[in-house]
């Protein structure tokens, strides 16, 4: 994998990925839990996310991290929260020129998500 695109969606989901060093690498519980790169990273690596992730040895490993050194931060203002969820984008580029770009929003309860 040569990088990943994460494109912030306005204010709110820029504070989940600013400072990017610490976004990237979350100490405790309730950073991972609140930073996108962290769960972007997470949900590459593993296809799906579990309370185990978010263990110590979760927030510390090697391939989650890794991962996250890859991330780039790309602001697209065609994603800003206006008056409902704007769709999440996340594009991944790998060494070879392959691309593969996911776009979504989140579930509602008891509505699956568009993602996947």
């Amino acid at each position: 994998m040569r990088n990943i695109g994460l494109e912030t969606v306005g204010d709110y989901h820029a504070l989940m990925c600013q400072p990017l060093g610490e976004r990237l690498a979350p100490v405790t519980l309730a950073d991972a839990k609140f930073s996108l790169p962290f769960l972007v990273s997470v949900a590459i690596a593993r296809g799906r996310m579990s309370v185990s992730d978010f263990s110590e040895a979760g927030l510390r490993d090697a391939q989650v991290l890794d991962i996250g050194r890859k991330i780039n931060l790309v602001r697209d203002s065609a994603l800003d929260w206006k008056l409902e969820l704007p769709p999440g984008r996340v594009e991944i580029v790998a060494r070879d020129g392959r691309h593969w770009t996911e776009e979504g929003r989140p579930g509602k309860c008891g509505e699956p998500d568009e993602l996947g």
